[in-house]
């Protein structure tokens, strides 16, 4: 037996480096999960979103909508106020209110 050292690597240099490398890899694997569990999220954000904005849109049409209605109900309703008017001033009868009995 020679006072030489051995040729080559040790089995806890080997050991080592096998250690760190599975460390490295594990944790390659886990960002790369991450970052696709993050990128599908905020993809179905994005999707979510938008439903947000059209829906938001679509409530103000609605508004606006609802708004014009209102105002064409208060419209008919003073012009057939202004006929019930006129037709009492004139003597007309008012036969809305007869029964058809």
């Amino acid at each position: 037996m020679s006072n030489h050292p051995s040729d080559g690597i040790g089995w806890s240099t080997l050991s080592v480096t096998l250690v760190v490398m599975s460390i490295v890899i594990i944790m390659s694997f886990i960002k790369i999960k991450l970052s696709n569990e993050i990128y599908y999220e905020s993809r179905e954000t994005n999707k979510i979103e938008a439903r947000v904005v059209a829906l938001r849109q679509e409530g103000k049409i609605l508004k606006m909508k609802l708004e014009q209605l209102r105002y064409r109900v208060e419209i008919v309703d003073t012009i057939f106020s202004i006929d019930d008017n006129d037709a009492i001033l004139n003597g007309k009868p008012d036969t809305s209110e007869i029964n058809n009995d």
